[in-house]
């Protein structure tokens, strides 16, 4: 049975850089700090399986999100030198990063493509992430790995396709935070539910795909694509390697996807009124 640390590897760079320049620790050398991080994390993964891990490491390229909608994470301050530090980290630990996707994504593609024999911890600080693993672990040296409940975090994932993301500049609709979003809720929500919400909130077409596509992640369980991002996945779990055609394929078919429900949800409504 193989197991697998996926360390969102982003975020050990953030939280590497950002405690080298505390007031506490500003002598202290980023690079040591991340190579504590990342060691600390594989101990973790290693003692919680009793067993060996493989590890992969993953960041964010620049996301075909920010191409759709330019002001999608707009807001996030840019730091030269931490993103010299970053580029350096990404070569030196030879990161997995994809231009067209964030590293959530790519964690999202191996989790969908493991089978019964494997399976993993995802080490990140990420609330996407948080939802979409079973078993997770935050950065911090000192946190613990928890198993969470996916039926709990699948609904909060809709949840926020509700309430938007206002750290990535994604509004959601307006008014409608994680508590009011549950309500609006079903029990067990899907994609034509929440199209079927926007709606009736009086939100527009194209602004409902623009909230959806921006929050859900590449993955979900929708099954429309499954050949594709099994390839996808396989590929990075078995040789660490990606086919950027094959990750164009997943993302125009998420597209086209979500395009297509909407149409039919926002359409039927029409036809009802």
């Amino acid at each position: 049975m193989t197991k697998y640390a996926l360390l969102d590897f982003d975020g050990f760079i953030c939280k590497a850089w950002f405690a080298s320049k505390s007031k506490y620790r500003q002598n202290d050398d980023p690079t040591v700090i991340l190579r504590k991080l990342v060691r600390e994390a594989i101990n973790k993964a290693t003692k919680y399986f009793d067993d060996e891990v493989t590890t992969y490491l993953f960041v964010s390229g620049h996301t075909y999100k920010k191409d759709l909608y330019p002001s999608y994470k707009a807001t996030r301050e840019k730091d030269e030198d931490m993103k010299a530090f970053r580029d350096a980290m990404i070569n030196e630990y030879e990161a997995i990063k994809s231009e067209q996707l964030e590293a959530d994504d790519l964690i999202s593609i191996c989790i969908s493509a493991m089978d019964e024999s494997e399976d993993y911890i995802t080490f990140s600080d990420d609330k996407d992430l948080r939802d979409i693993s079973d078993v997770i672990c935050k950065i911090n040296i000192n946190s613990q790995v928890e198993e969470l409940n996916w039926g709990t975090g699948y609904i909060n994932l809709f949840c926020r396709l509700l309430a938007g993301d206002k750290e990535d500049n994604v509004i959601g609709i307006p008014k409608v935070g994680m508590t009011t979003a549950l309500k609006l809720l079903d029990t067990f929500p899907s994609i034509r539910n929440t199209f079927e919400i926007y709606k009736r909130k009086n939100i527009s077409i194209d602004d409902a795909l623009k909230q959806i596509t921006l929050i859900a992640p590449v993955i979900r369980k929708w099954n429309e694509y499954p050949a594709d991002v099994f390839y996808t996945g396989r590929n990075i779990l078995d040789e660490g390697k990606l086919d950027e055609d094959i990750i164009t394929e997943i993302i125009i078919g998420q597209v086209i996807f979500l395009s297509k429900l909407a149409m039919e949800v926002y359409l039927d409504e029409n036809k009802k009124n």
